[in-house]
């Protein structure tokens, strides 16, 4: 199979979208998202990987042909962005809009971007079905933990999809330090996302000064350089792990969360079963192992088989 056919399966309703030509900004953008693809060691296929981790290999070598050889304006178009982290429009997202409503949350909260051409609900055009179910998240958190993500000094999110979840904190209130971990693919089409949304961002291979770099978000794909920057961090910090943590093996998420240390918050959303992992049971064994904080474990309340897990106390 050529590139173009290889192209055509991954990029589903994309070629349908036609885009004027791209400003000096988005060209530069797009130029150094390239330009980091390129210099990514190539992916080498092995027999020992678990059926997760194989799956994962297989999304980061789409994600690469994409960037490189198809128009990244619009990646929120892409099948495999649409199949991995771009949730589309669905009765539980209805249903969670209303709950938000109800609830008096900002239209400004859920006012969507034309970054990525994402697709809008038709009910509801200012948003997407996407932001919605971010903002529900946050919501159904601080709603248990008495308190809002904002009150933390730093929130690392593991797998930050493309950014929009650090995108709708920082517009909500967050001024404190956001770190996302994710594969470095995933890296890059968060920095096109959040630069093309005007949000500074630093990559963790980035020369300038940590001075410099204190607005910034921080985007790390190597487990030890953030163990060692998160070493340095003070204050209250919150993890965020939305059907990331639940969809990596069980080897590579203990590791993490070793080198990650402890968080005073967590905000956890997992199906029950992924692939070979039992993941209602480890995620009940993880908060047995922290008996120090406040743990509720729900059903998510649209969404049979998945459950969130929210633990921590009010930050000081």
């Amino acid at each position: 199979m050529g590139l173009k056919q290889i192209l055509k399966a991954y990029l589903g309703n994309s070629d349908r979208f036609t885009l004027p030509s791209p400003s000096e900004s988005e060209m530069a953008v797009i130029a150094e998202a390239r330009a980091r693809i390129r210099k990514l060691p190539e992916l080498t296929d092995s027999n020992n990987l678990s059926a997760s981790d194989r799956e994962w290999l297989e999304n980061r070598k789409k994600i690469r042909n994409l960037i490189l050889y198809s128009d990244p304006r619009i990646f929120l178009r892409w099948d495999i962005i649409r199949h991995t982290m771009f949730v589309t429009e669905a009765p539980f997202v209805r249903r969670e809009l209303s709950d938000l409503r109800k609830a008096g949350i900002s239209a400004n909260d859920l006012k969507e971007d034309d970054i990525g051409s994402p697709e809008q609900l038709r009910k509801h055009p200012y948003t997407s079905a996407n932001l919605v179910h971010h903002r529900y998240h946050i919501q159904q958190f601080e709603s248990v933990a008495g308190h809002s993500i904002d009150d933390y000094s730093s929130i690392v999110e593991f797998g930050g999809g493309y950014g929009s979840l650090c995108r709708l904190a920082l517009r909500k209130g967050f001024r404190g330090r956001y770190i996302i971990f994710d594969l470095p693919e995933f890296n890059v089409i968060q920095y096109i996302f959040l630069t093309l949304a005007g949000i500074p961002v630093a990559m963790e291979d980035s020369e300038r000064p940590m001075a410099e770099e204190s607005k910034a978000v921080m985007l790390f794909s190597s487990p030890g350089l953030l163990k060692a920057y998160l070493s340095t961090a003070g204050g209250p910090s919150l993890l965020i792990a939305t059907w990331s943590l639940s969809e990596t093996s069980l080897d590579f998420r203990s590791r993490f969360l070793r080198d990650a240390g402890e968080f005073e918050g967590y905000l956890i959303a997992f199906q029950k079963q992924f692939n070979e992992v039992d993941n209602e049971q480890f995620f009940h064994e993880f908060a047995k192992e922290r008996p120090g904080l406040n743990w509720q474990s729900r059903p998510c309340r649209y969404l049979p088989e998945n459950r969130y897990l929210f633990g921590g106390s009010r930050p000081d």
